[in-house]
């Protein structure tokens, strides 16, 4: 399987720099590489295809300082600046659905997005969010609509399929207008239960009390913020940030946590493959190690490891890609061998060979999705 020393100097520079904090031999590698000669239109490509721009603005100058391009880092700098200023402008609506949802007594949970980019990198402008996302449980979905409402959000009057059936959120939310646009996602759960096994009771059984933007919240414990951000990377773009979140968890909180309860909550979900891949390629790229044994304890065959490789881990994460390619996004099928075991591949399979399905009667108006605007 490749490691970070088997990637091109700007990948291995990708890497190095994707992260809040660097040892002295870290640094001191980062230093060789940009000092060598970098090509910076790719390392622009780059660290935009995977969304670690605002990292590396803080991260090279550090570590190389004037060796790094002017230019290239005036560009960086103000992506960092318009991280800050999105993600603080979404913090402001976060905060006042917070409170009216709090008003009507309706308990929620804030996840992802600012959790992970003031819990877990310190900052709102190292790591940006696309949306806010929020979770209810199901009997106070009702409620929670018609305090969004009261807030001025509003769902799209033309709804795509995949936002008609998605399993485990309403169709988005928006409030405001243009540039000013903020995004939420009303969550009763927090995957879908065809690909992994529902835990939400456990999710709010296990959750407990923190802070968030300088105020009191409800958070998923450390375990079930590392599975949830494995299974969602299971669904989403190959994207390096993606693996930035797990090992900024493992750097921060790896002592805390309890990884024998990690590795017995992904068996009993299904989400066994995916917590590995995550936490073998923030090992391998990332520079966060778990402890000793904890790899291991997944029991992936190195058939599978292989395959996981070319398909959804290393191999294809950093593939060769033309200038400005940023899709990184496989054929979800491929994503299915992140699922453990025939069966689960199957009933994935399965699944989702029915949705297209009714995804095609739908858009040919055979059997059209209804919803309900509220």
């Amino acid at each position: 399987m490749r490691q970070l020393t088997d990637l091109d100097a700007e990948l291995q520079a990708l890497c190095l720099g994707a992260r809040t904090r660097l040892t002295a031999v870290q640094t001191a590698d980062l230093r060789r590489l940009v000092e060598a000669g970098l090509d910076w239109d790719r390392m622009w490509d780059l660290g935009h295809r995977h969304d670690v721009l605002p990292l590396l603005a803080v991260s090279l100058p550090q570590a190389a300082g004037d060796a790094v391009s002017g230019p290239w880092l005036e560009r960086a700098i103000r992506r960092r600046h318009v991280t800050l200023l999105r993600n603080g402008r979404m913090a402001d609506a976060l905060g006042r659905v917070l409170d009216g949802l709090s008003a009507a007594d309706v308990p929620a949970m804030p996840v992802k997005g600012l959790v992970i980019a003031e819990r877990l990198y310190g900052s709102l402008a190292s790591r940006g969010a696309a949306d806010l996302d929020v979770l209810v449980r199901e009997p106070d979905l009702t409620v929670a609509r018609r305090v969004l409402v009261e807030l001025g959000y509003r769902q799209a009057q033309e709804l795509t399929f995949h936002a008609l059936v998605h399993e485990f959120h309403d169709p988005p939310w928006y409030v405001g207008d243009g540039n000013e646009s903020v995004r939420l996602e009303l969550h009763r759960d927090l995957w879908a239960d065809r690909f992994f096994r529902s835990d939400i009771d456990g999710l709010w059984d296990r959750s407990a009390p923190g802070t968030l933007l300088d105020r009191p919240v409800r958070l998923l414990s450390l375990e079930d913020t590392l599975i949830h951000l494995a299974i969602h990377r299971s669904r989403s773009p190959l994207r390096l940030r993606w693996n930035c979140d797990i090992a900024e968890l493992v750097r921060s909180n790896g002592a805390e946590l309890d990884w024998e309860a990690v590795a017995d909550r992904a068996d009993r979900i299904g989400a066994r493959t995916t917590t590995w891949l995550v936490l073998s390629m923030a090992d391998r790229f990332l520079g966060a190690s778990p402890p000793p044994g904890v790899l291991e304890r997944f029991r992936i065959p190195t058939a599978k490891r292989e395959l996981l490789e070319r398909t959804c881990g290393g191999g294809a994460t950093f593939r060769s890609a033309p200038p400005g390619d940023t899709d990184q996004t496989p054929h979800l099928t491929l994503r299915v061998f992140e699922q453990d075991g025939a069966g689960q591949i199957a009933r994935a399979l399965g699944s989702s060979i029915r949705r297209s399905t009714r995804r095609i009667l739908h858009q040919r108006g055979v059997r059209r999705v209804r919803h309900d605007t509220v």
